[in-house]
């Protein structure tokens, strides 16, 4: 069975026959390693082909193969990632293949594209990882080109799907959806069904985000038939997660509980221990929002587990963060205090800048409900710089509906304490990036904010410096609603 054969199977997602294939091939051993370690990571057994690629690199290197030495390389960065390795170490690889590739002459370097494509694939991954998104687009597109332009069409589906997902980090949901259609188009081509329902899977996500709920739910739906029918244990395990926040957007907590714990059960099987901590979080407030703290104990316990097996920097750091979600909703002072200490770590670490943020929204709710006990009118101040440094993160990371989320959060603070003019100005920039990036369902936002600071100006000159009466008016504002609506930007985004 040759080579040619093996990959027309996988470029149509049939993984099944090509294992059937490459076992019936007497074509070189080390490349038909090299095909059966791409089609195990693909059906989501990371340990095994990690495995195979270890095998792989150490009969290449037997043989002093550089071809099949570098495919080797980067095929074992690749399922390194997947097996949530640590970073450095896959690093290291990247650096040994990019030194291995400077020895090829001009010829060798030609018929060695495909792993060239490969090595910016998980270079984008890898920035990815590190919200470097600019380079993650860089180096996808780079691979994009490469793949274009050979033979089989391998991979393409997961270079689309990811800068998607890069794109829709950025805020940016044209282009994430042109990506997303851009992978149904030519996964349909090869009428690949675990390509396809990935696409449909990240198109759900897609409208999850944008609050267009039936949509993101019907695309979801057709997902899951394909993923249910075909096995696909990882993209079935995101589907439950995103079918989830679904649900617990629109308040169907019953419902997500139940799907979460469906995605949990399927990541603990993967062994996907940043997926599993993830999805522990949200266990924890879907628990919350049911009114059980039994519950929500419970998966605390779980967590303590996992970090007991696992004691990885970001395991640890949702662990930490979900006992200080659990302590703030705990009625008593005392508890929200030591809940205040842990957000204020968090925030003064910066470990993860998502996390960072998430826990810089819950340290403002803590401060407001300060203001309403005890009237002290500073912490409006303590709130609005907390909103300016959502606003700087987001900056940095090119997040434009968090910035736009942010300014009019802290126009509203503006309002607050009078300052008529910065109010306008702060929702006048949110309504022109909006319009920028063409986020229409924030613009239509921004509008209605607009509206409303028209009307609440006419009675402003009015309102008291009186801690009581600012209390009124903050009460009025929804701002801590307007929170936990921005929590809802945060969550959907990790």
């Amino acid at each position: 069975m040759g080579i040619h054969e093996i990959k027309s199977l996988m470029e149509k997602g049939e993984r099944d026959e090509a294992l059937i294939k490459i076992e019936l091939s007497d074509e070189n051993e080390i490349d038909l390693l090299l095909l059966k370690t791409r089609i195990i990571r693909k059906k989501e057994m990371y340990s095994s082909a990690l495995t195979i690629a270890q095998d792989a690199l150490t009969k290449s290197r037997d043989t002093k193969n550089k071809m099949q030495e570098l495919g080797a390389l980067i095929l074992l960065a690749d399922c390194m990632v997947l097996s949530g390795e640590p970073l450095e170490q896959i690093d290291e690889l990247i650096t040994l293949f990019e030194k291995n590739w400077n020895t090829l002459t001009g010829e060798q370097k030609e018929e060695a594209k495909e792993w060239e494509g490969y090595l910016y694939h998980v270079k984008g991954i890898l920035c990815g990882w590190r919200l470097d998104h600019k380079n993650a687009i860089r180096n996808y597109e780079l691979s994009l080109k490469i793949r274009e332009n050979l033979e089989y069409k391998l991979d393409i589906s997961n270079i689309l799907n990811n800068l998607s997902y890069v794109y829709l980090q950025l805020g940016d949901n044209d282009m994430a959806l042109e990506y997303a259609k851009q992978n149904i188009s030519i996964s349909q081509k090869f009428d690949n069904k675990p390509n396809i329902a990935w696409a449909f899977t990240r198109i759900g996500h897609l409208y999850l985000i944008k609050g267009e709920y039936d949509q993101a739910s019907d695309y979801l739906d057709q997902a899951l038939n394909l993923t249910n029918k075909y096995h696909f244990q990882y993209a079935l395990a995101f589907n439950y997660e995103t079918k989830g926040e679904l649900y617990y957007f629109t308040g169907k907590f019953d419902q997500a509980l139940t799907t979460f714990k469906k995605s949990l059960t399927l990541y603990e099987e993967l062994n996907l221990n940043e997926n599993i901590s993830d999805v522990i979080y949200s266990l924890i407030l879907t628990s919350l929002k049911m009114g059980s703290k039994k519950l929500a104990n419970k998966y605390m316990d779980k967590f303590e587990k996992l970090y007991e097996k696992n004691d990885a920097v970001y395991i640890n750091l949702m662990k930490i963060f979900s006992k200080a979600v659990i302590l703030k909703d705990n009625p008593r002072v005392q508890y929200k205090i030591e809940a205040q200490q842990i957000f204020n770590k968090i925030v003064k670490e910066n470990i993860n800048p998502i996390v960072t943020i998430d826990a810089m929204l819950h340290l403002s709710e803590l401060l407001l409900d300060e203001l309403k006990l005890y009237g002290q009118e500073e912490v409006l101040k303590e709130v609005d710089v907390l909103m300016r440094q959502i606003y700087e993160i987001a900056q940095a990371q090119k997040r434009y509906p968090l910035i736009i989320e942010a300014m009019i959060l802290r126009s509203k603070f503006a309002f607050l304490n009078l300052d008529l003019d910065l109010a306008n100005k702060l929702l006048q920039q949110s309504h022109l990036v909006a319009e920028e990036r063409g986020l229409d369902w924030l613009l239509k936002m921004v509008e209605l904010e607009q509206n409303k600071l028209e009307k609440d100006i006419k009675v402003a000159t009015v309102i008291s410096r009186q801690a009581e009466l600012i209390i009124d008016e903050l009460n009025k504002s929804q701002i801590i609603d307007y929170i936990n609506e921005m929590k809802k930007l945060i969550s959907v985004s990790q």
